[in-house]
């Protein structure tokens, strides 16, 4: 069985006796000005005169919430016979979480004090100052398994030409120049978005620009056309069979119905089918990249670009924005604004 569930961090810090979160290292979260101190005294404050029953109450109200039928997910595996003789004990199980709790955590968005309100940034980055190289995870709208129109298609397919783990992908490039560990290119059908990330990155630009150069050298390929189509078809069929089962429960709760996915595989398999194809893809791909490569094409409606490092190196990634739009904005977050509420 496996229970999934949600919660909004409720306090500033948690203390374990073992290992206790020290003052200077609440301090050192906050941002180099300084704003969020005061904050950080007022919470401190209020704690020590909240009353060990309040506390008490809180981490009950905070049980609840998990207990929240609405918030589980049940996966079974195993031989039908003994699927059945278990069936009366887990709607037994199930229905001892009860109905759903009542819930004083917001719904929506938390905003941030540095980004201003009713605005969206463009590119974001968090500010670690301890963290060795640099990390960039940029995300954009891309076809879903409901997608059907050739041209939303298409689109997925050139986003395929480089992803995965090919010889000539994006991934291994980029890895045995040294300019990243795990990266790579990735369009997401399940949730319909396309990705790009990278990590441990000497400097972001440096890394950005190798990858943007690969993509500006290549040539159509109709070879590269059938790695894209077969990138289409992930098996599971290594995976565990837990493991598969609760992916199969992830699909269906997502819409991801078996019926909705042969549909979308069909659809490439035609789509694939076609000899001008190649021409196609890797006439977008620059457009259909550079949604998630700053410097390759401009930010997509829908997109987020966020970036985690040290301030020099975060201040090196926005200069290579500036160079390539003057008005290109790096806004910061810190570790605080994670757990320190907006005042």
């Amino acid at each position: 069985m496996i229970v999934q569930a949600g919660a909004r961090r409720l306090g500033l810090c948690v203390t374990d006796e073992h290992e206790p979160r020290h003052a200077g290292v609440v301090v050192a979260d906050l941002p180099p000005d300084g704003s969020g101190f005061a904050a950080v005294c007022r919470q401190i404050a209020a704690d020590l005169e909240r009353p060990a029953s309040d506390a008490l109450v809180g981490l009950d109200s905070f049980r609840d919430r998990l207990l929240d039928e609405h918030h589980a997910r049940l996966v079974v595996v195993g031989a039908e016979p003994t699927i059945a003789g278990l069936t009366d004990d887990l709607g037994t199980l199930v229905a001892a979480l009860g109905e759903p709790a009542a819930s004083d955590v917001a719904s929506g968005p938390v905003p941030f004090a540095r980004v201003k309100s009713g605005s969206t940034p463009a590119f974001v980055g968090l500010v670690h100052p301890d963290l060795q190289g640099g990390v960039v995870l940029n995300t954009a709208p891309s076809a879903s398994y409901h997608e059907r129109d050739a041209k939303g298609l298409e689109r997925y397919l050139a986003a395929q030409l480089y992803a995965g783990h090919g010889a000539h992908a994006l991934f291994i490039k980029t890895w045995g120049a040294g300019l990243a560990y795990s990266n790579g290119l990735r369009p997401d059908e399940a949730s319909g978005v396309i990705q790009y990330y990278a990590e441990r990155c000497p400097e972001i630009p440096q890394t950005l620009g190798f990858v943007i150069a690969e993509l500006k050298k290549a040539k159509p390929d109709p070879a590269l056309v059938d790695y894209a189509v077969a990138q289409a078809f992930d098996s599971r069929s290594a995976d565990t069979f837990e493991a598969r089962a609760f992916a199969l429960g992830n699909d269906l709760e997502d819409g991801n119905d078996p019926d909705t996915v042969r549909a979308f595989r069909d659809a490439i398999l035609s789509l694939g089918a076609d000899d001008a194809l190649s021409d196609r893809l890797f006439a977008i791909l620059p457009e259909v990249t550079g949604q998630v490569l700053p410097g390759l094409g401009p930010p997509a409606p829908g997109a987020a670009y966020f970036s985690i490092g040290t301030e020099p190196r975060l201040v090196r990634y926005e200069e290579y924005l500036r160079s390539i739009d003057p008005k290109a904005e790096l806004v910061r977050l810190y570790l605080s604004d994670f757990w320190l509420p907006p005042t």
